[in-house]
């Protein structure tokens, strides 16, 4: 009996653990998912190298797994007993006299293991993980302070600068054809031109800035409107001076060392301390920041044990699952899963909020969990047991089931016979089968889809807890922010679920003998995989529409909305708009009229023919376009530069060609996820006009037009990548559906990230991924038996 008890062990370990390796890196691999679109996101404007990224993803994978952890155990030993008690192996287990203590030993003695090791996770890795990370984000700083221009950019970040450079070696940092406007706290003006420059970071005094250092520069200044109405009177034109130097040095304020210092000085986050530095805290004066430090200290060790206890809830409800299978088995563990994470976050902010305390509030979702499985593994008697409480809620009254034994049931209609051997293939659609896979795609698609978004905003909810105020209004604004985070949500989410819909529905079909079925009466594998093409077309549809009228407009709302939570409201696009277009050397600074598209405080930088120093300002009050390529200038002030002497004069009016379309003077758009793909085409292209580098919004661009075909080409996989294996080997079909997933979204960006850095071209960068799927796609498809 000994030997059978542990062969009965072995068994139940390697099924939950088979489950639980596969769940664990596939939600792994969804939170890593929902972290990369705002890191790459905000890497893509530095020069940070090019294993950035990796380094990144690295050091937040042991945070990431100790979320993911505790999830995957509850869901993987649900599932993989539902299986057991599907095909009646539990119940065989008992007909030969074992209890659930045979289902509970091998299950709890795993999830102790994976205790221990989430236990030295949380105290020891995760928190020098996030240092590093923090060293990481530290370096990326780095990279953009030493570079702070990009060639045929405007920088517009450094207080009373802007910045522009025609050439330059980002790398050396050495500029050619340099432009600088300086509009100081007093009014006065600088404007300077140079034929190169670059930034000594040598000279760097803290709190003053780095010296630029200018070779053959002019600095054009014009005096505050008191001085010069003292000194020049009615004459304007000795508002202004020049001056001309070979070589010349200026204070920069690019702050540099300050920046870096305050960030080096920025006290730890509380996820990056360990559990001592955590206790020392909360032993301090009572406040917000000692409740809060007594929290995560709770929390760290919550989240250890929490595979113990989600393994102990598993057990308790996997074991009473008796038909479904692993379908039942997912739908339940995600129910609870969805349950036992709104009570712990209630717990949670109950707890930084004072009301309970830390330890209470923190272990409420643990402890409950605990008494729960104690109670539903305790409860021999049958009444007290899932079937007996399904049935007294569902039990119907005497006379109920009287007037249905009275009831005559219609006869069943007799199902029309699937297509015939002249009208095989295509003629019978949609046939009986044809509705089942749909249907089974639709339900599988939907849980799938529900449980990634579920776990995508409650790892936004374990971001953002510290910063979320207690109280209705902080509760009822994170609940806007998540309500339109939903569709960036869902349109990452979508291509994975749809995989795993198309590969599970047609694993499923194979396992019920449905496919022979199908081949019996005539129809090919091709036949066979309709259903999943048409489900895939609406999916494709579907995640366009909500790509290109939902999103744009959700991802300004929730981005807004997610810097009131953190307390840095988004700042206001500036309404000082600079333009440089292309194949001109001219430069434009003015403030555009949204409503009328008029131009007002007007200023244009006119250059010689070398594009080094200015010949020619205008400035004016007011422009408005007539025609397409003429700017009605009013009020206006013209400067002459000729030989190092001014001449200035005042009109009325001046009529200006410009080399530019109307177009290219609106403002500049905030983000490319904020932008649909027909905003995003207008603005590639009237950045082209302007001469801006294009790499990051064409490469948007193009992934836009790529993400439906991808999501059509992954989806599609799934069927043929379901009938590639055995039967009975559904677990593999599922562990290589994961695998595609994640290796597809590595891939897709990796590659965009090729395109942001002219390593690709942007229409390679996006549509790279889509290719190399659908090649495997249709080399499955080749050898699958038809």
């Amino acid at each position: 009996m000994g030997s059978g008890r542990w062969l009965i062990d072995r068994y139940v370990g390697r099924t939950v653990s088979a489950y639980l390796l596969l769940v664990g890196v596939f939600l792994t691999g969804a939170l890593a998912a929902q972290q990369a679109g705002r890191l790459l996101e905000a890497l893509s404007a530095t020069d940070a190298p090019g294993d950035a990224v990796l380094n990144i993803l690295a050091a937040l994978l042991p945070t990431l797994l100790t979320l993911a952890i505790p999830m995957a155990v509850l869901l993987a030993v649900i599932i993989g007993l539902s299986q057991l008690g599907s095909d009646s192996e539990i119940i065989a287990m008992q007909a030969a006299g074992l209890g659930l203590n045979a289902l509970a030993r091998p299950v709890l003695i795993i999830s102790a293991a994976i205790s221990l090791g989430a236990l030295f996770l949380n105290l020891s890795v995760a928190p020098e993980a996030m240092r590093s990370l923090r060293e990481i984000e530290l370096r990326a700083a780095k990279y953009k302070l030493e570079s702070p221009v990009e060639p045929r950019t405007f920088n517009t970040k450094i207080p009373e600068y802007v910045l522009y450079i025609r050439e330059g070696d980002r790398v050396k940092g050495v500029w050619q054809n340099v432009f600088i406007f300086n509009q100081q706290a007093n009014g006065k003006v600088r404007l300077i031109t140079a034929r190169e420059g670059r930034i000594d970071f040598a000279k760097e005094v803290s709190g003053q800035g780095s010296e630029l250092f200018l070779q053959d520069a002019v600095m054009l200044s014009s005096m505050p409107d008191k001085t010069a109405n003292e000194t020049a009177g009615a004459n304007s034109t000795e508002a202004w001076t020049v001056d001309r130097a070979g070589q010349t040095r200026l204070t920069f304020p690019t702050n540099r060392q300050d920046i870096l210092q305050r960030l080096e000085k920025r006290p730890f986050e509380f996820d990056e301390m360990t559990l001592g530095e955590l206790r020392k805290l909360a032993a301090g004066p009572a406040g917000p920041e000692q409740r809060s430090a007594a929290v995560q200290a709770q929390k760290k060790l919550a989240l250890s044990f929490g595979p113990l206890v989600m393994g102990l809830l598993g057990v308790s409800l996997g074991s009473r699952v008796r038909r479904g299978g692993r379908g039942a088995g997912l739908v339940l563990g995600f129910v609870a899963l969805v349950i036992y994470q709104l009570v712990a976050l209630v717990g949670e902010q109950l707890a930084r909020k004072g009301t309970l305390p830390p330890i209470a509030g923190v272990w409420l979702g643990p402890g409950l969990a605990t008494l729960f499985s104690l109670f539903w593994l305790t409860s021999r008697n049958r009444r007290f047991g899932l079937r007996g409480w399904l049935r007294r809620l569902m039990r119907k009254t005497e006379a109920e089931k009287g007037i249905e034994a009275n009831e005559v049931k219609p006869e069943p209609t007799a199902t029309k016979r699937v297509g015939g051997r002249n009208s095989r293939y295509w003629s019978s659609f949609p046939a009986y089968l044809d509705w089942s896979a749909l249907r089974t795609l639709a339900m599988v698609f939907a849980l799938t889809l529900s449980l990634l978004t579920f776990l995508f905003l409650t790892f936004t909810l374990f971001e953002l807890w510290r910063f979320i105020a207690p109280g209705k209004e902080g509760y009822l604004l994170v609940a806007r922010y998540l309500f339109y985070l939903l569709p960036l949500t869902l349109g990452q989410t979508l291509p994975g679920a749809g995989l795993i819909a198309a590969l599970t529905a047609y694993a499923l079909m194979a396992r019920r003998l449905e496919a022979v079925a199908w081949w019996s009466s005539g129809l090919s594998a091709y036949r066979l995989m309709l259903p999943c093409f048409i489900f895939a077309l609406a999916l494709c549809l579907g995640f366009w529409w909500l790509q290109e009228r939902v999103m744009p407009t959700a991802n300004i709302t929730q981005d807004t909305l997610r810097a009131q939570i953190k307390g840095s409201p988004k700042g206001v696009t500036p309404t000082r708009q600079w333009l440089a277009p292309s194949g001109s050397t001219t430069l434009y600074s003015y403030s555009y009229d949204e409503t009328s598209g008029a131009l007002r405080d007007v200023s244009i930088y006119l250059f010689a023919g070398d594009q080094t120093h200015l010949k020619q300002v205008i400035r004016a009050e007011r422009a408005i376009w007539d025609g397409a390529s003429r700017l009605d200038l009013q009020e206006v002030e013209e400067i002459q530069i000729i030989n190092g002497q001014l001449s200035s004069e005042k009109k009325t009016a001046l009529t200006l060609p410009v080399n530019a379309p109307a177009e290219v003077f609106k403002p500049a758009a905030d983000k490319p996820s904020q932008l649909s793909a027909e905003d995003l085409r207008g603005y590639v292209k009237a950045s082209n006009g302007r001469g801006e580098t294009v790499a990051l919004l064409a490469t948007s661009l193009q992934a836009k037009y790529a993400a439906p075909f991808g999501a059509f080409a992954l989806i599609l996989l799934g069927a043929p990548l379901a009938l590639a294996f055995d039967r009975r080997r559904i677990l593999n079909a599922l562990g290589a559906a994961v695998l595609a997933s994640l290796v597809f979204w590595i891939l897709t960006n990796v590659c965009q990230q090729f395109g942001v850095r002219g390593i690709l071209p942007p229409v390679a960068a996006a549509w790279t991924p889509t290719a190399l799927f659908s090649c495997l796609t249709l080399y499955l498809l080749s050898r699958t038996r038809t």
